[in-house]
């Protein structure tokens, strides 16, 4: 049932809002645990409707209420868990806190970053090598290139 323009002003100045399916959650709240069984419950029936294949992501987000990133969040429990996991067990196994998308993208940042400064940190030591063998280099070429113009002054005389 649409909600009047009232009815929408009303949930937006008690903080709530209204997705694209017309469901009202608070933003940066937890869905409660029953609406991921229901996800996961029409995620597991799709699936076996179409033999096992992923099913049709936006339809269960239209078909449940939620968004398709949830949706995923569900899929990504199943294939990694079998299950769907509680709020608590959601933070145990996600390392970085709460939020498992961003925080994986996060997580492979902060190791990318890290990875970049101790390359950049081993080309710093391997640039003084570097710069040491080239000047050793140098110093080598000088010193033959003298040897040899003293070794022409020998034979010439």
């Amino acid at each position: 049932m649409p909600l009047s323009y009232d009815q929408r002003e009303y949930l937006r100045q008690q903080g709530a809002n209204i997705n694209q399916h017309g469901t009202i959650y608070r933003s940066g709240a937890s869905l409660p645990y029953t609406k991921k069984l229901e996800v996961a419950s029409a995620y597991s029936t799709e699936r076996d409707a179409a033999g096992g294949k992923r099913p049709n992501i936006t339809a269960i987000a239209q078909q449940c209420g939620v968004s398709r990133g949830y949706v995923r969040k569900v899929e990504e429990e199943l294939h990694e868990f079998g299950r769907t996991l509680q709020h608590d067990e959601r933070r145990k196994h996600n390392s970085l806190s709460n939020t498992g998308f961003c925080a994986r993208n996060l997580f492979r940042t902060r190791i990318l970053h890290t990875k970049k400064r101790m390359e950049l940190t081993s080309l710093h030591y391997n640039s003084k090598w570097l710069l040491l063998l080239a000047s050793s280099v140098q110093e080598m070429f000088m010193f033959w290139t003298m040897l040899l113009s003293i070794m022409e002054v020998i034979t010439v005389t």
